[in-house]
């Protein structure tokens, strides 16, 4: 039997499609073999219809040929923002649903939906722990809470917690990072100026004080903490409270909630530590906290106790000894008050400081406690008036 040229074409055709290519390419096998142009019909029953391609479906089909996460909005979706520094690393900020996590532990992972497609965990994905920019998948490692973490490139905004600035001012080859508006929090300090970060968000030095304005007024240490206007500005384990900083200015900031700071890898770099008190009822005694791999030690501060004469100052009011009474010494002419702490001993009384033999005046001259004694009879008159 003949086989005319049509037949044999459909017959190819049909085998091609029942063994070997899926549908979606069917249409563009088909349509190139029947027609140079757009056309319809069918194939092994499965109706199809093909036109050209667009420009924007082939645009569609380039970017999803090149980006990791599949598709055009599949990349918006996770934050990834195209320009003309496209690239792994280059985020917009996620939308709300995204920076809070999903429904029923879908998404509970924030950073699931920060992290580059095409990068996996472990190899330096965004907010994963690094000690240099070689260590991140974007090229970017940042300082976050004075740890080390993988952030990323910006063109405009940055997820929440981080600020879009320019690394290298006045570079020929500017470039703009995600840099941690809480990069110091926490941070021992003794002035606000040590606590200036790569945000432009303002962090300041301020004590965590207990029961301030009391006698039981103890002060735990100065620490770094951003300034902020609620807690949604602050990262977990912070709440956002007013507090005065050095200046006694009162200031909205973000505060430990265990109002206790850890000593970040940053701090225990720099050998940081931070004047702390302790306070009761004698008074407020300073002291040093310093930072160790067991985190911040004790206040060194003694414990602030009345004054007695030792020759020290127990109530750290910066005077010595103060505050207790004189004794009274000696008897008659010899009575007296001396300071009854010399020199961190007592005093010694001498009881006759001032003795003078007695004489008959109504006073105990020689300050034995009686008066006018000793002194002896006269004798008056002559005879029987002797």
């Amino acid at each position: 039997m003949t086989v005319s040229p049509e037949n044999k074409y459909s017959d190819l055709i049909d085998v091609i499609v029942a063994l070997i290519l899926p549908a979606s390419v069917v249409a563009l096998v088909v349509g190139v073999a029947l027609s140079s142009g757009g056309c319809s019909g069918s194939v092994t029953g499965i109706e199809f219809e093909s036109s050209p391609a667009s420009p924007s479906s082939a645009a569609t089909t380039a970017q999803n040929n090149t980006n990791p996460s599949g598709s055009a909005d599949q990349a918006e979706d996770h934050g990834y923002a195209s320009g003309p520094n496209e690239g792994p690393g280059f985020y917009d900020r996620p939308s709300e649903d995204q920076s809070q996590g999903g429904q029923d532990g879908e998404g509970d992972d924030p950073s699931a939906e920060l992290t580059d497609p095409g990068c996996q965990p472990g190899e330096g994905c965004w907010g994963e722990p690094c000690a240099a920019d070689e260590d991140c998948y974007s090229g970017v490692c940042v300082v976050d809470q004075g740890e080390g973490v993988c952030s990323m490139t910006c063109l405009n905004d940055c997820p929440s917690g981080f600020s879009c600035v320019l690394e290298s001012p006045g570079a020929t080859d500017p470039t703009w990072i995600c840099a941690s508006d809480h990069e110091k929090l926490c941070q021992p300090c003794a002035q606000s100026s040590e606590c200036t970060s790569f945000s432009d968000v303002e962090s300041v030095c301020v004590p965590y004080t207990e029961h301030p304005g009391l006698s039981l007024e103890s002060t735990h240490g100065h620490f770094c903490a951003t300034t902020c206007e609620d807690h949604e500005q602050c990262p977990s384990g912070y709440g956002c409270a007013e507090l005065a900083d050095q200046l006694g200015d009162l200031v909205q900031v973000c505060v430990h909630t265990d109002f206790e700071c850890d000593c970040s890898s940053a701090a225990l770099d720099l050998n940081l530590q931070t004047a702390c008190t302790i306070g009761n009822d004698a008074g407020i005694c300073s002291g040093d906290r310093v930072c160790s791999e067991a985190g911040l030690t004790a206040c060194d501060a003694q414990e602030p106790a009345l004054e007695s004469c030792d020759g020290l100052d127990q109530d750290c009011d910066g005077l010595i000894d103060e505050s207790l009474a004189p004794m009274t010494c000696g008897l008659g002419a010899c009575e007296h008050q001396t300071a009854s702490c010399v020199d961190g001993a007592g005093a010694i009384c001498d009881d006759f400081l001032g003795a003078t033999p007695e004489s008959c005046d109504g006073i105990d001259n020689d300050c034995d406690g009686e008066t006018d004694e000793s002194l002896g009879a006269i004798e008056c008159g002559e005879g029987a008036c002797a």
